[in-house]
């Protein structure tokens, strides 16, 4: 019997299989991480750690009410807009 003699790939075949291979890769890690910070974030914001428990006011006399802001995570609040 004979044998059957496959045909040889191009140089350049291969070259295009490992670029995408490569990009592939890429692409998968960076998703798995960005997927990761998501989560990782969203954790952050749920911990209790973070929430506002007291509301201390110096150099004037409480004159609004910012008990609003008591149990809200302070990685959330805009101090620029509550001051």
């Amino acid at each position: 019997m004979k044998k059957l003699k496959t045909p040889k790939r191009s140089p350049t075949s291969r070259a295009r299989r490992r670029a995408y291979s490569i990009i592939l890769k890429i692409s998968v890690t960076g998703a798995v991480v960005a997927a990761g910070l998501m989560l990782a974030w969203r954790l952050i914001l749920a911990l209790d750690y973070f929430a506002v428990k007291e509301i201390i006011v110096r150099g004037q006399e409480s004159a609004s009410d910012l008990s609003y802001l008591k149990g809200r995570n302070i990685l959330t609040v805009d101090l620029n807009k509550e001051s």
